[in-house]
């Protein structure tokens, strides 16, 4: 028996999830915490992405919908994070953490104006962050905490970008490493390799792109 899907929950609607009854510690100490400036923890602020890349399973699960939790329950999360359990790196693992330009510009605010003390990671589709970042709001980025941000490339051969509706180019790929090259921010690119139309081409390639 294959139930119907049921309907789509705006993240605001949910409750809210108390931290005290969570085994923050325990999660440190698993993630791997040589010293204190190193405990780190993943937390994901949002759902969903507005892409259609035909390898992934979001869209048939989102609908190319997002949804982000209230900027207040994040904030409150991040302090307790910080303040209470000492954390120093974070994972937003959202699927596409930066598909909501202006929450995540007044989410860098926020915490700049609360000081949390937090060095954190994210990821980002390629041409909707070129789009919409200027090197303005990067430099916020930083001074936020951001330090690494994560593009998926997929591919060097613009053809395989084309044929798994990426909609990105492979010189948006070069363009946004440059973008970030004259910052402190890192770049890192996912790929996957030996797609199966010329896998030969396209690991060829995709190299050649790296």
């Amino acid at each position: 028996t294959i139930n119907e899907p049921g309907p789509l929950i705006d993240e605001k609607l949910l409750p809210n999830v108390s931290l005290d009854i969570i085994e923050i510690n325990k999660i440190i100490e698993i993630n791997g915490c040589s010293e204190p400036k190193y405990r780190s923890l993943n937390y994901i602020v949002g759902s969903g992405c507005p892409y259609n890349c035909k390898f992934c399973c979001l869209p048939t699960i989102w609908k190319q919908r997002s949804f982000c939790k209230d900027i207040n329950t994040v904030m409150n999360d991040l302090k307790k994070i910080n303040k209470d359990y000492d954390v120093h790196k974070l994972g937003f693992n959202d699927d596409n953490f930066f598909s909501r330009q202006s929450f995540v510009m007044q989410l860098c605010d926020q915490m700049i104006k609360n000081d949390i003390s937090i060095e954190w990671e994210a990821n980002a589709h390629i041409d909707y962050f070129l789009r919409n970042f200027t090197t303005e709001d990067i430099s916020v980025l930083y001074e936020a905490g951001c330090r690494s941000i994560k593009f998926g490339v997929e591919s060097g051969d613009q053809e395989i970008l084309e044929k798994i509706n990426k909609k990105t180019t492979v010189e948006s790929c070069r363009a946004v490493a440059k973008l970030l090259a004259d910052t402190n921010i890192k770049c890192v690119f996912y790929i996957m390799v030996a797609f199966p139309w010329n896998p030969d081409k396209d690991f060829k390639l995709t190299l050649d792109f790296l």
